[in-house]
Order: C-alpha cells, then structure tokens, then sequence
C-alpha cells in the first residue's frame, strides 16, 4: 500500500472501523513506514485533546445571529 492510499484510511484505522484484508494491509504498511506511523500518532494525539474538551454550548441567541449574517453575506 502507498502513503498516500493509507492516508484515506488513517482516520478509520484509528476508530476502529478497518476489518480484515484492509486492517491488515494497513497495519503492516505501519510497521515499516515510520512517516505514516508518525501521521497516525499525531492524529491521535490531536483526536485524544479534541475528546477532552467536551460539549460547546452557543450563545441563546446563536439562530438569530447567523441568520442575520447569511442574509447580510446574501445581499
């Protein structure tokens, strides 16, 4: 498998979500291929801080606002 191939997967591999021939052929370009293994530790670590911050909550009036901005963007 080519970088550029198992860097569609990455995303999917770290969920969880790869079975069989695709999980395998990912695993093993991982091991021998210290470039994508260092991409698949950053998105890690950048989904594990994401985790972490918990709900955001918009302001009461968030509807009103963005609706006032798309009708001032659409004019």
């Amino acid at each position: 498998m080519e970088c550029k191939r198992l860097e569609r997967y990455l995303s999917r591999y770290l969920e969880g979500e790869l079975e069989g021939e695709l999980k395998d052929k990912v695993e093993e370009h991982l091991a021998r291929c210290s470039s994508c293994a260092r991409k698949l530790h950053r998105l890690e670590a950048i989904t594990g801080i994401l985790r972490g911050l918990g709900p955001v909550e918009p302001p009461e009036n968030f509807v009103s606002l963005l609706s006032e901005k798309l009708q001032k963007e659409t004019l």
